[in-house]
């Protein structure tokens, strides 16, 4: 089992024991997976802390990066995703995987900062679109 190196991390949520990277049910898990990497005293998501965690890291990526990425300069564009619902669904295995487009999540934040306080915000559609982009980010800084 090779496990994050966190005290108390990943602990499966369905089975309630340690997990590290193993599998279970034929499933392999690491700490993005079926696992949640928190510690008893973390099974609070705090707006706060998600607000300062995102700050840092992209202050991160702004001093890797620069201010703008170029996303015409990158070899990537499309990438695997998985539907939202299928991928909190652990009663079963997802069946289809889609297709996300950076450059599609790229332009849906442009028009998310251009809206008016009055338009309406599809909290899981928006979203949806900025994890592209920060998956895109971590992607961008994988060891080659």
């Amino acid at each position: 089992m090779v496990a994050c190196g966190r005290a108390g991390c990943c602990t499966s949520l369905l089975y309630s024991t340690q997990v590290g990277r193993c599998a279970i049910g034929g499933v392999s898990l690491t700490c993005s997976g079926i696992i949640a990497c928190m510690t008893q005293s973390e099974h609070v998501l705090r707006m706060a802390d998600l607000r300062r965690s995102c700050s840092v890291l992209l202050d991160e990526a702004e001093r890797r990066f620069g201010d703008e990425v170029d996303l015409s300069e990158l070899p990537v564009d499309y990438y695997w995703s998985l539907d939202l619902a299928a991928a909190f669904d652990m009663s079963k295995a997802p069946t289809q995987l889609d297709c996300g487009q950076v450059s599609d999540d790229v332009a849906e934040i442009g028009a998310l900062v251009r809206r008016t306080p009055e338009d309406a915000i599809a909290l899981w559609h928006d979203l949806d679109h900025l994890a592209g982009v920060l998956r895109l980010l971590a992607h961008l800084d994988l060891p080659r």
